[in-house]
């Protein structure tokens, strides 16, 4: 009888320990997926973006300086 309680607490001893280092992997999995994922796809969303942004930013300067030379023929 002494034998079966002295598994069970190791044993219970045992499966808290495996829960521990099971929450740590799943953490540290998480923390490397969601790093691939940002520089994967969130980082060429990024650079796209910006990108776009600044291709837009120099059609501004265009219509700018376009919109300044009509009103100086007007």
């Amino acid at each position: 009888m002494m034998l079966e309680q002295i598994n069970m607490a190791a044993f219970k001893s045992l499966e808290g320990e495996l829960r521990k280092a099971a929450h740590a992997l799943t953490v540290v999995w998480n923390d490397r997926q969601y790093d691939y994922f940002e520089q994967t796809y969130v980082g060429e969303a990024e650079s796209f973006v910006r990108n776009k942004v600044d291709e837009l930013d120099e059609v501004n300067d265009m219509l700018y300086v376009c919109q300044s030379e009509l009103d100086d023929l007007v």
